[in-house]
C-alpha cells in the first residue's frame, strides 16, 4: 500500500476511536478561541474605560467651569443692576440740586450740568431697554452645559454694558458731586467717617510691609499720606467733603504701590503668573492648626474669613499666627447671617462691626474685607460695608462644594481641580476633616496641572488694597463702587 491507501485504511480502522479524538479537538479549539475572544473583549473594554475616563475629564472639567461662570456672571449682573438703579436715583437728586443752585458762584458751568443730565437721560434709556430683555438667565445644575456657557456669555455680556453705565455716569456727576456735596453736611460727614475708618488699615500695611518691599520710598509716600491725612481730620474749621475724597483716593493709590513692591520683591506677578487664591470659611476652627501646618510646609498663602462668635481666646491666638504668617483674616459676619437680612434687621452693630473689632483685636490688624455668607451681598449691605468699614467684599468664582452632602476627600479636590483656572478665588471652608485632608493634594494638583500655579492672597492677586464697598470674584472681574 502506498502512504495515501495506508492512511485511509487507518482511518477507516479508527474510525470509533478517531471520531472522539476530532470532537475533542474541536472542543479544545472552541475553548481556545472562546478565551481569546473573551481576552480581546476584555481588552477592548479595557481601552473604551480608558478612553471614557480620558475624555471624561475635560468634559466634566468644563461643566464645572460653565457653572461657575455662569453664576459668577449672573450674579455679577444682579449686583451692577442694583447699583446702578441706586446711582441713577441718588444722581437725579443731585442734578435737581445742582440745578436750583445754578453757576453763580458754585464753580459748576452750565455745560457740566447739561453734560450730567445727558447722561443720565441715555443711562434711563439704557435701563428701560434692559428691563424689556427679560430675567436673568438661570444658572441649574442639570441644565446642558451649551445652555450654561450661552447663559453664562449673556449675563457676563450684560454686566458688562451695567459696569459700563455705571463709570459713564460716575464720570458724568463728578463735577457735581464736588460742588454740591460740598454743601451736605451728611453727605460730608460720611466721607469723614470712611476715611477715618481707612486709616488704621493704611497704617498696618505700613507695618507690616517693612523691609518687604523692592523700594523703600513707596512706603514713605504712604507713610507721609497717612499724616497728612490724619492732620487733614483734626483740622478746624472742617474740610470740604472734596477735600477727604482727594485725601483717601490719594491713600489708595500709595497703599497699591507698596502691594505692588511687595510682589514684586517676592517675585509675583500675577498678569504674567498663573495665580490663585485659595480662601477658606467658618473658621477659626479646630482643625485650624492643620490647616496652618500645610501651608507653611508647602510655602503658599491663603486668606481666612472668621465668623465673630466663634473667636475667643484660644482660637483667636490661631488667628493671630495667621495673620503673623501674612495670611489675612477677614470678616464673616458674627453669626453667618445673611448680608441683606443683616441690614434690613438692623444688626449691623454687632454682625459686621463687633465681628470686624473681634479680629482686629485678636490679629492685629484692621478687617478690610468681608465675606458674605452664602455669597449673598445687595446695594445696602455692600454701601454699608463700604461707607461705614471702608473694606471690600471678598466673592469667589470657584469653589470646592466641600460643604454639600456627601463631600469627601476625592470630591473636594476634583471639583477644585476641575474649576481653577488663572486668576480665580476659591471658596473652601477650614471646618471640614475632609477639606483639611484635601488640602495637600489639591496644592500639590494645582502645581502640577500644566498652569504651575502660584498661590497668593487677594491683595497679591489683584495688586491693589481692597476698595471700599468694591465686590471681588477674581482678579478680573472686580465690581466698583
Amino acid at each position: 500500500m502506498d502512504d495515501a491507501t495506508a492512511y485511509r485504511s487507518d482511518s477507516k480502522r479508527g474510525a470509533p476511536h478517531g471520531d472522539s479524538g476530532d470532537r475533542s479537538g474541536r472542543r479544545k479549539y472552541r475553548r481556545g478561541h472562546s478565551g481569546k475572544v473573551l481576552v480581546s473583549l476584555l481588552v477592548m473594554a479595557s481601552f473604551v474605560l480608558l478612553a471614557g475616563a480620558v475624555a471624561y475629564r475635560p468634559v466634566y472639567r468644563y461643566y464645572r467651569q460653565a457653572i461657575a461662570d455662569c453664576m459668577e456672571w449672573g450674579n455679577s449682573l444682579q449686583i451692577n443692576k442694583q447699583h446702578l438703579s441706586s446711582l441713577v436715583n441718588r444722581n437725579a437728586g443731585l442734578l435737581d440740586q445742582a440745578k436750583r443752585m445754578g453757576s453763580g458762584g458754585a464753580n459748576l458751568g452750565p455745560q457740566e450740568i447739561e453734560r450730567a443730565a445727558d447722561s443720565l437721560k441715555k443711562v434711563e434709556a439704557f435701563q428701560a431697554a434692559q428691563d424689556q430683555s427679560g430675567s436673568i438667565p438661570s444658572c441649574q445644575a442639570k441644565q446642558l452645559i451649551w445652555d450654561l456657557r450661552t447663559n453664562a456669555s449673556s449675563s457676563k455680556d450684560k454686566a458688562l454694558a451695567f459696569g459700563q453705565r455705571i463709570a459713564s455716569l460716575q464720570s458724568a456727576f463728578d463735577p457735581l458731586d464736588r460742588v454740591v456735596l460740598d454743601r451736605d453736611a451728611e453727605a460730608t460727614s460720611a466721607s469723614r467717617q470712611s476715611l477715618e475708618a481707612l486709616v488704621p488699615g493704611m497704617a498696618s500695611l505700613i507695618k507690616d510691609s517693612q523691609g518687604q518691599v523692592d523700594k523703600a520710598s513707596v512706603r514713605d509716600d504712604l507713610s507721609d499720606g497717612v499724616r497728612q491725612v490724619r492732620r487733614l481730620l483734626d483740622q478746624q474749621p472742617a474740610v470740604p467733603r472734596h477735600e477727604l475724597e482727594d485725601a483717601r483716593q490719594r491713600l489708595y493709590r500709595s497703599a497699591d504701590r507698596v502691594i505692588q513692591a511687595q510682589n514684586r520683591k517676592a517675585g509675583i506677578d500675577c498678569g504674567r503668573q498663573h495665580c490663585l487664591a485659595l480662601t477658606f470659611d467658618d473658621g477659626p476652627s479646630p482643625m485650624a492648626d492643620e490647616v496652618l501646618k500645610t501651608l507653611k510646609v508647602k510655602g503658599v498663602t491663603a486668606s481666612f474669613f472668621a465668623i465673630g462668635q466663634r473667636v475667643n481666646a484660644t482660637t483667636g491666638a490661631k488667628l493671630k499666627i495667621a495673620a503673623d504668617r501674612g495670611y489675612p483674616v477677614g470678616s464673616h459676619t458674627w453669626s453667618h447671617e445673611n448680608l441683606p437680612d443683616i441690614l434690613s434687621q438692623h444688626h449691623e452693630t454687632q454682625q459686621l462691626d463687633e465681628t470686624s473689632s473681634v479680629i482686629a483685636s485678636a490679629t492685629g490688624r484692621p478687617v478690610n474685607l468681608v465675606r458674605p455668607p452664602h455669597g449673598v451681598v445687595d446695594e445696602a449691605s455692600r454701601a454699608y460695608i463700604g461707607n461705614h468699614l471702608a473694606a471690600g467684599i471678598a466673592l469667589y468664582n470657584a469653589e470646592g462644594y466641600d460643604w454639600a452632602k456627601g463631600a469627601s476627600v476625592s470630591s473636594v479636590k476634583q471639583k477644585v481641580l476641575s474649576q481653577a483656572r488663572p486668576g480665580d478665588i476659591i471658596l473652601m471652608h477650614d471646618t471640614f476633616t475632609h477639606t483639611v485632608k484635601a488640602l495637600p493634594d489639591i496644592i500639590d494638583g494645582l502645581r502640577k496641572q500644566g498652569q504651575d500655579y502660584r498661590l497668593v492672597t487677594i491683595e497679591q492677586l489683584t495688586g491693589e488694597y481692597p476698595r471700599p464697598g468694591a465686590v471681588y470674584y477674581s482678579r478680573t472681574n472686580i465690581l466698583r463702587m
